[in-house]
Parts: structure tokens; C-alpha cells; sequence
């Protein structure tokens, strides 16, 4: 029985080759772990039930892809440079998420499961906006602050994408053909990245908070077992 799920998340793109997937100096026989392969070290050692996804969310190309592909096998095991193996374990899922597959070779597409979802059917702008209200700190969701930034915003967005309708009836929107992303969640995006500006302060707070009070239970809990 599945009890509870957990994911890792990152963007092999934003790092180089050796610091996502770590490298062997074979002159003094150290290992330096990646981040990959620390997320797929810790996941694969854990023996709980709960599902675990390893999410690679950014483009695809062979440059990192291709170092995927013995996970991707019935074999299900990572050969690391240093002659060590990590298995899969039957309660992990690796996911790559992309928004394009024109890099991607055969090798890698073929051993993976492809679902692709159309963005503007399945996804509304209005979703990306209520994720990101939910995930507000504790402190922004007290009193009426909560309703009072809700409102503030369906008042704003409403008049970001009036904006961009004119754009559009008159001829003044550019977007580039091999860009797939709606203009709208382009708007969604920019306005939340505004909006988390705006209230850094107070979410640097909020993180404080949820740090003190998992550090007070984690306490607490000490106590009492004790």
C-alpha cells in the first residue's frame, strides 16, 4: 500500500554536466557526488512505500539525457564512473518534463513513456494563480490579507490581459513560432514574479516561521520521547 508521495525537482540545464551527475578524479580515487545522483542515492535507499519522483524539468538533449538512458532499461540501474551501481527501486519514478523532444535522441525516447498535455486545454491561467496563492506563508494567510490580495489581483489581471488583447487585435504582439507557451501564462507568470517581489519581506518572514515551528516540534517531539 502507497502511503504518501515526495518529489526532487531540477533543472539539468542550469548546471554543468559533472555537478548534476558528479565526477571521478581517478589520480586520487574520490568520487564527487552530483546533485542528480545524490536525489537518486537518497530515493533509492529509502525502503518506505512511499512513491518517489525524480523530476528533470528543463530541455531535453543528449548532452544530459543520454546518461539517463541504463535507468531507463529493464536494468534499472545507474553505473556511476566509479564502478558503483544505483538501482531504481521498484517505488520510484524518474519524470522528465519539457515543453519540446527536438533534441532528444531515439535512444532516450524510446525507452520512455510519453504523455503530452495541450497546455491551453488542460491548464487554465487562473490555475497557475490559485497554486501560487496556496502556497502563500502562514503569515500572508491570517486576518483578511489573504482576501485582500486575492482581490487586489482580480482586479490587476483582468487589466494585464486587456493589454495584451489590444496588443493582439492590433497587430503590435510578437511571438516567436517556436515559442509554445500562451501569452496569457506568460502574463500569469510575469504578474505572480511581480507579486512574489513585492511581498519578498513578507515571505522571507514566512519561511522563517515555518522554519521555527519544524524546528520547535522537532524539540518538542525530543522531549517527549525521551
Amino acid at each position: 500500500m502507497v502511503k504518501g508521495v515526495a518529489s526532487r525537482r531540477v533543472n539539468p540545464k542550469a548546471m554543468p554536466i559533472e555537478e548534476l551527475f558528479g565526477k571521478y578524479n581517478s589520480e586520487i580515487r574520490l568520487w564527487q557526488e552530483g546533485v542528480f545522483t545524490e536525489m537518486y542515492r537518497e530515493y533509492s535507499k529509502d525502503s518506505s512505500t512511499k512513491r518517489k519522483w525524480l523530476i528533470m524539468d528543463g530541455s531535453i538533449d543528449s548532452m544530459w539525457a543520454e546518461n539517463l538512458n541504463s535507468i531507463l532499461d529493464d536494468n534499472k540501474k545507474m553505473s556511476l564512473p566509479n564502478g558503483e551501481s544505483i538501482y531504481l527501486s521498484p517505488c520510484m519514478t524518474l519524470l522528465m518534463e519539457t515543453d519540446s523532444l527536438s533534441a532528444a535522441t531515439p535512444a532516450t525516447v524510446s525507452r520512455c513513456g510519453l504523455i503530452y498535455m495541450e497546455t491551453g486545454k488542460y491548464v487554465k491561467p487562473k490555475h497557475l494563480f490559485n497554486t501560487w496563492l496556496r502556497s502563500l506563508p502562514s503569515n500572508l494567510l491570517q486576518d483578511e490579507a489573504l482576501v485582500d490580495i486575492e482581490n487586489y489581483c482580480n482586479l490587476l489581471i483582468p487589466v494585464g490581459f486587456g493589454v495584451l488583447d489590444h496588443a493582439k487585435s492590433h497587430n503590435q504582439l510578437v511571438v516567436c513560432s517556436t515559442y509554445l507557451e500562451e501569452p496569457y501564462f506568460v502574463v500569469i507568470k510575469t504578474f505572480i514574479r511581480l507579486m512574489n517581489a513585492f511581498l519578498h519581506d513578507y515571505l522571507v518572514y514566512g519561511e522563517k516561521l515555518r522554519a521555527n515551528k519544524a524546528s520547535h516540534f522537532s524539540i518538542s517531539h525530543h522531549h517527549g520521547s525521551s
